[in-house]
């Protein structure tokens, strides 16, 4: 169940993620990866959340999230996109995001979004 305390109303851009690329990485560099996997966790959340974003749920290598407006998720998708470019990976190459933008009118059912 979601805590709906909080969400944007009206009209929201729904932002969804997903890592480009999951198998590979993890089949060549399993303990590295978990270092890895950590960080670009940490840049999606970070610029997601400086946007005004409200998380709704992760979702294996990505996240699902509710924000106010189109621009604002424009912004948290070029802010992690540009973080995630800048990264130090390391032995396991650069971690690549995948993005998803819907913008509609909320519907809550079930205790979901």
């Amino acid at each position: 169940m979601i805590n709906l305390q909080g969400f944007p109303t009206g009209v929201i851009t729904f932002l969804f993620t997903d890592r480009e690329g999951r198998l590979k990485p993890w089949e060549d560099y399993r303990y590295e990866m978990k270092a890895a996997f950590a960080r670009h966790d940490s840049i999606l959340k970070s610029a997601v959340e400086n946007n005004y974003t409200k998380i709704i749920k992760t979702t294996g290598d990505g996240l699902h999230a509710a924000l106010s407006s189109a621009s604002r998720a424009i912004n948290a998708v070029l802010a992690a996109q540009m973080e995630l470019m800048g990264e130090p990976w390391g032995a396991t190459g650069p971690l690549r995001m995948c993005t998803a933008l819907h913008s509609r009118e909320a519907e809550y059912r079930d205790g979901d979004i």
